[in-house]
């Protein structure tokens, strides 16, 4: 096998062009590619701009509206023309402002909550997509070794059929290497495996745009880790609430406050709204005529009112309704996770306890006994296929897996 030193030389000579040679590879991990997508991408950026945004609405949750300012000159109280001046304000009623505010509030609390699940979301996105970058990565470093060990082998079996063919003088002791080795069959198998090698090389590159595209920058870029891992599932929670929706279950609630709030705020409209005023006039040119003036404006048509009411009564019960089923299928989702995790863990385990050491030692027995002249190049090359076609199925588990549990981790972290 070509040593993991010129893989990782080919790959950083493939991958990265002429024009990039002014910009260093930087190797990424999981984590940092997280961090970055955080601070770049358009989606946390915005979700902490909602924040500053909804906070605003405290300062708007007492809104007594413009303070309405008359003039009035003519024969207002004599024959003579007189000067009225009058500013009124509305106050608009205490138990609105009062109720309005705990709806800013609410609403604040359910924008953070809404913060929170956005980050986990772009996370998880980005988890998945660097667990791809690097299943893409150890598939093509597998796929490049074969390519490579394809090509020591066409050179050899070239190099062994010349030494035939310049010992043997007959043609049909020609024949007889040409079919033992079946030439033709090795041949077409060189070029499957030169095209697997380049299709993987296509995938990787591709991969790798996707995640530049969640971290949004155009940086060169290497996994920095090599090989692929079982992901570790991190949590809030211990002990048997570990797997427990924490976040969302917290983002259901302020959906149901911010129902209740919108509810209360309806219903506090039937209560008076208070206002105050002050004016200042001038009678047959005697100046001095001041004063202050208070009331309350009370509904009296109180149907519009009372449908608004009901009308907010009914879209709480909508959101009850629909965060009850959200809970329930996010249960189930969870649940369902957790049996798909178990079922990738045995596989994966089967692979580790069996079927890669089976595929290790099978390398080695078929590599001697090819030395040996015990078996054709067509029977080594089957063997080595079944090999690789292991390994490669040992990957796709491993990132099958990975997906599973960066999925569980997002509802319950």
């Amino acid at each position: 096998m070509i040593n993991e030193l010129l893989i990782s030389g080919i790959l950083f000579i493939t991958f990265h062009t002429a024009s990039a040679q002014n910009h260093p590879t930087v190797m990424l991990s999981m984590d940092d590619a997280v961090k970055i997508a955080i601070t770049n991408h358009p989606a946390s950026k915005n979700a902490v701009l909602k924040v500053e945004a909804v906070k605003l609405q405290k300062q708007m949750a007492i809104d007594p509206g413009p303070m309405e300012v008359g003039y009035q000159y003519g024969q207002i109280n004599s024959t003579l023309n007189d000067r009225f001046i009058e500013i009124g304000q509305n106050f608009g009623s205490p138990f609105t402002h009062i109720q309005k505010r705990r709806q800013a509030r609410e609403n604040i609390k359910l924008t953070e909550a809404e913060q929170k699940l956005v980050i986990k979301q772009l996370s998880a996105d980005v988890k998945k997509a660097y667990t791809n970058w690097v299943y893409q990565y150890c598939k093509w470093k597998l796929l490049r070794q074969e390519a490579e060990e394809y090509n020591s082998f066409m050179m050899y079996i070239g190099e062994l059929k010349a030494e035939t063919d310049s010992a043997q003088s007959s043609k049909a002791d020609s024949a007889e290497v040409a079919e033992r080795f079946e030439l033709n069959s090795i041949e077409t198998r060189y070029a499957e495996a030169q095209n697997e090698n380049f299709q993987a090389e296509q995938e990787y590159k591709i991969a790798t745009n996707q995640l530049q595209q969640w971290l949004v920058a155009d940086d060169n870029v290497a996994p920095g880790d090599s090989t692929l891992e079982l992901y570790s599932i991190k949590t809030i929670n211990i002990g048997p609430d570990k797997f427990s929706p924490t976040n969302h279950l917290t983002y259901y609630q302020s959906l149901k406050n911010v129902s209740n709030a919108q509810l209360k705020v309806e219903q506090s409209r039937f209560f008076p709204e208070i206002g105050a005023g002050y004016f200042n006039q001038v009678i047959n040119h005697q100046k001095g005529f001041q004063g202050l003036s208070i009331g309350m404006t009370v509904p009296l048509w109180f149907i519009p009112q009372k449908a608004r009411v009901a009308e907010a009564r009914i879209n709480q019960k909508i959101v009850e309704n629909e965060i009850e089923y959200q809970k329930f299928s996010l249960t189930k989702s969870i649940e369902n996770l957790k049996i798909k995790l178990d079922q990738h863990f045995v596989s994966v385990s089967f692979y580790r306890e069996n079927a890669l050491e089976n595929a290790d030692m099978q390398e080695k027995i078929t590599a001697e006994r090819f030395k040996k002249r015990e078996i054709n190049g067509a029977s080594y090359l089957d063997s080595r296929n079944n090999i690789l076609q292991t390994r490669l199925e040992y990957l796709e588990k491993l990132k099958e897996y990975n997906l599973t549990a960066i999925q569980l981790e997002y509802y319950v972290n």
